[in-house]
Formats: structure tokens, C-alpha cells, sequence
């Protein structure tokens, strides 16, 4: 994505958190208890605008269970 938008970074940690968490709190059907979770063991709030749009994502994605 760097030639879209070259002030993105070449790091793939934000990437993976944030698919964790996506991916984990549609397994546990609990995506605030992940993503506080999650903010608690990197010690930054700085993912949590993506996890909300990645958990978005996931919503739209997932089929409804009942």
C-alpha cells in the first residue's frame, strides 16, 4: 500500500494486532473484552480506532448465530 499512501509505514505489527483482535472477538463474541485486552498487553490506546473499524469488518462479515 506504500505507493497509495507512502506515509503508511512498512511495519506489519499494527496489521496482525489488529486481525487478532478482529478474528478473536468473533470467536469469543466479546469484541470490547478484546480489545481492552488487547490495548492492556501493548500498552497503547493507538489501536483502538482500527480494531473498532476491523471489528466493524467482522460484523458485516459474519453470518448471524441464534
Amino acid at each position: 500500500m506504500e505507493p497509495l499512501v507512502p506515509s503508511l509505514g512498512h511495519d506489519p505489527a499494527p496489521y496482525v494486532i489488529v486481525g487478532m483482535m478482529a478474528c478473536f472477538g468473533s470467536i469469543s463474541r466479546a469484541p470490547l473484552a478484546v480489545m481492552l485486552m488487547v490495548a492492556e498487553m501493548t500498552g497503547t490506546l493507538s489501536l483502538m480506532v482500527p480494531a473498532m473499524v476491523g471489528g466493524g469488518a467482522r460484523d458485516i462479515d459474519r453470518p448471524t448465530w441464534r
